[in-house]
């Protein structure tokens, strides 16, 4: 009896012991919200520890002075750093599972800067210590290129959306969820593909060994993949192979001179795109509600002339804009209309053409009334049977000139959205390459009525 009891007194402290072992790492602060990478990446080394008895603390450090802790061992190590950290950290060891893929990416303004290329960026704001950044600009240096280092990449941001540098150089993991909803005229610019690791310092180089294993485990089990699909986070080094893709459908509205005929802009635009490819291009019309319904189906590639605060869960938006869409316009018989419905308030009644948002800049005592062609709304507005008809100047080039008008909000840009899949990423990156070359080399110009409406190249040298 009297070694049971000592047995299970060892057993207990061991397992004391045991629950006591702690590792430090870096972390983001508790005062700042976290990126799904970083909650990713948190959880699942949060369950790989605990697997070999180990609880994580996270320890807010800067980035650039967090690197150097972890190399010096004031802390155990890096919760995700690029797969090539530089020969200055020697005491670091990286853990050989990789946990995701992230683009080292420029952000700017499209209005200020087009398509905002690297060879056209004259300043640019990046966090300290953000190492792939440091290399890229080492692999591509410009002299004429004025680069300022701040503390974080919010601070970055800031400084790029207050127009003090042209774009902001960070990891697309750095970005904020409402980047691509909320902030169309934000453009992210791929520069290079990386994998982030795991890093340890070499005092828990067994440790190390490991942890490669357990996090193998957990792949294999498919435990890391639950994780992804919580954060929607990608699984690392996506392969650009799978079937050869031939066909794909595009679905949108025939709009005059861009999409109603076979040779109009956008449809020779998508040719010169996915032609070399050997990718053939078939146009769906139908009404624009319709068009979002079916791509939202998942029935179609392509959805072609979108806005960004169209973007649901299921859809992945192109990062150079097809162009900017002109300006939503209300027409109403006479000037005074228009002053009672947006400025004293008044009730009145908005025809628009089915799906088309525009209620998100109507006042919300103005009542919406939807129909399936533009010309219904005139003919109802030239009845006196409502107050004013909101659409694009394009539709309304008659009764612009006989009615009054007023702009009730500024063109956005408009985007080709895809479908989120590893087929729709496939044609994401292919549209986003091919326009970049077409820009670049001046022949997208050739596919476009209006050119003023395009903010392709930087606004200093148009």
């Amino acid at each position: 009896m009297l070694r049971a009891l000592l047995l299970l007194g060892l057993l207990v402290c061991s397992g004391l012991v045991t629950a006591e072992q702690v590792i430090e790492l870096d972390g983001s602060g508790d005062d700042k919200p976290k990126s799904n990478h970083a909650l990713f990446v948190e959880q699942l080394l949060d369950q790989a520890y605990a697997r070999l008895g180990y609880q994580v603390n996270y320890t807010f450090i800067p980035l650039k002075r967090s690197t150097r802790a972890a190399n010096a061992g004031i802390i155990d190590g890096l919760r995700a750093r690029v797969e090539q950290l530089p020969n200055e950290f020697p005491n670091l060891i990286r853990v050989d599972h990789p946990l995701f893929d992230f683009q080292t990416v420029l952000v700017g303004d499209r209005r200020v800067c087009g398509i905002c290329d690297y060879s056209q960026i004259l300043s640019l704001a990046m966090p300290r210590g953000f190492k792939a950044g440091q290399q890229w600009l080492e692999m591509h240096p410009r002299e004429s290129l004025r680069v300022t280092r701040v503390l974080s990449a919010e601070a970055a941001l800031n400084m790029q959306a207050s127009g003090r540098v042209d774009a902001a150089l960070m990891a697309d993991t750095m970005l904020p969820e409402t980047v691509h909803t909320q902030e169309p005229h934000r453009i992210i610019v791929p520069l290079k593909v990386q994998t982030d690791y795991h890093y340890l310092h070499k005092k828990h180089r067994k440790l190390a060994d490991h942890l490669g294993k357990h996090l193998a485990s957990m792949e294999k089990e498919g435990t890391i993949a639950l994780l992804r699909k919580q954060y929607g986070i990608k699984a690392p080094q996506l392969s650009a192979g799978g079937p050869v893709i031939r066909s794909i459908t595009v679905a949108t509205a025939p709009w005059g001179d861009y999409t109603q005929f076979p040779d109009d802009s956008y449809w020779r635009l998508l040719n010169a795109i996915f032609g070399p490819e050997g990718i053939t291009v078939n146009p769906r019309l139908s009404n624009w509600r319709r068009a979002k319904m079916e791509f939202s189906n998942g029935r179609h590639d392509i959805l072609l002339g979108a806005y960004r605060n169209e973007i649901s869960g299921n859809m992945r938006s192109a990062e150079v804009h097809l162009e900017y869409e002109s300006d939503v316009v209300a027409i109403a018989k006479d000037a005074s209309t228009l002053s009672q419905v947006f400025e004293q308030h008044q009730n009145a009644t908005a025809c628009v053409v089915m799906g088309y948002h525009f209620e998100q800049w109507l006042p919300e005592h103005v009542k919406l009334y939807q129909v399936r062609d533009i010309n219904q709304c005139l003919q109802l507005l030239d009845n006196d049977k409502l107050q004013i008809v909101v659409d694009y100047p394009y539709n309304l080039s008659e009764h612009r000139e006989a009615y009054a008008t007023r702009v009730i909000h500024p063109g956005l840009p408009v985007f080709a959205l895809f479908q989120d899949s590893a087929r729709g990423e496939r044609l994401k990156r292919l549209f986003d390459r091919r326009m970049r070359e077409l820009v670049l080399a001046g022949e997208a110009k050739q596919y476009y009525p209006d050119l003023a409406q395009l903010y392709f190249s930087p606004r200093s040298q148009d």
